[in-house]
């Protein structure tokens, strides 16, 4: 059994990151990625992404991509869904 390095990432220029992140939404049908989806399919870790851009939000918003997961949701967002709903 032949033992394979895996590659050293470090200073990863951050179009990269954000390209790699498109490239795994675009396989999926919706567009939208998880943390756990990129985690399966992504070539870096999400965990740097999430450094790199403040959270993995931002980073998704960066990329151009949905966020899936918002967070600190105002009162009037809130109010908004009940009447959509």
């Amino acid at each position: 059994m032949k033992y394979v390095l895996k590659p050293y990432n470090r200073n990863t220029p951050d179009q990269e990151l954000l390209d790699d992140l498109k490239r795994v939404a675009s396989g999926f049908e919706s567009g939208k990625i998880s943390r756990s989806d990129y985690e399966e399919k992504g070539k870096f870790h999400s965990g740097t992404i999430e450094n790199r851009f403040g959270s993995w939000n931002k980073a998704l918003e960066k990329a151009g991509l949905e966020i899936i997961q918002k967070q600190n949701i105002t009162e009037k967002e809130l109010f908004q869904n009940i009447e959509e709903v």
